[in-house]
């Protein structure tokens, strides 16, 4: 088994950083909602990731860039 020294990290925590296995029935997809129409994404309607970071969906997008 290969140790590393890892320092700082848990400085002040009060719980270790493991991954426990919930099990089948615990397993949760994240669900997208836009910011700016608020409305769940889509296959027709996925979110987009602008260059600055922010993510918007594809309608959304569309609008700003049509001026509506």
């Amino acid at each position: 088994m290969l140790q590393r020294q890892v320092t700082g990290i848990w400085n002040g925590k009060d719980e270790l950083p493991i991954e426990i296995d919930l099990g089948q029935d615990s397993r949760y997809h994240s669900v997208f909602a836009c910011p700016i129409l608020r409305q769940q994404s889509t296959e027709n309607n996925p979110p987009m990731r602008l260059i600055c970071g922010h993510v918007i969906s594809r309608d959304a997008l569309n609008k700003l860039s049509n001026g509506n």
